[in-house]
């Protein structure tokens, strides 16, 4: 726990040595975006919960992605279907688990974080990509994370919070979701 700054709710995939952390509320689709990307040159580091050290590192988790019943049809067509395992009953609904071996492209290293994306698909919005301020998305941040209270860490934390760029990512079609990813 003192090596960490933080563990927080927000999925990351990463491209050409840039980490991406991708927040949002539950339902807002960082799971199904992560997968998205993954089939377009994007790395998953890990889906939910990313390890922050004191270095403003996102280290890997090689856990499942979970899908919702919904996003599955979309990710079907992307993936083989063996990948995912059965449909489970959760208190989200009906959940999948694309396994991490099937996305071909695990990370397995840290890597310095310093774009935070909050992200939220939505078929009746149109496409955006804003710079906003931090103010805009710490309470998605901090929401359903855990931050280790040894004074070195929130230390840490909090520089590495100051140091990076946000954004809220606005989209309904998934071309425009990688490029909206490019352009950061």
């Amino acid at each position: 726990e003192k090596k960490w700054s933080g563990f927080l709710h927000a999925t990351t995939v990463s491209k050409n040595n840039k980490a991406f952390l991708i927040i949002g509320e539950s339902g807002d689709g960082k799971s199904t975006s992560s997968a998205i990307l993954c089939k377009n040159g994007y790395s998953l580091m890990v889906d939910d919960i990313s390890p922050i050290n004191r270095k403003g590192e996102v280290a890997s988790f090689p856990n499942a992605i979970s899908i919702k019943n919904s996003s599955f049809e979309k990710l079907k067509n992307l993936y083989d279907t063996n990948k995912f395992s059965s449909a489970i009953q959760s208190s989200k609904g009906e959940v999948r688990y694309l396994n991490p071996s099937g996305l071909k492209k695990f990370d397995p290293n840290t890597k310095i974080c310093n774009h935070i994306i909050k992200l939220k698909y939505d078929v009746n919005n149109q496409n955006s990509l804003v710079r906003v301020k931090l103010k805009e998305l710490l309470p998605l941040v901090v929401n359903e994370s855990y931050f280790p209270t040894n004074v070195k860490s929130v230390k840490s934390f909090m520089n590495w919070l100051l140091s990076c760029k946000y954004y809220s990512l606005n989209y309904c079609d998934d071309k425009m979701l990688i490029k909206f990813f490019e352009k950061i």
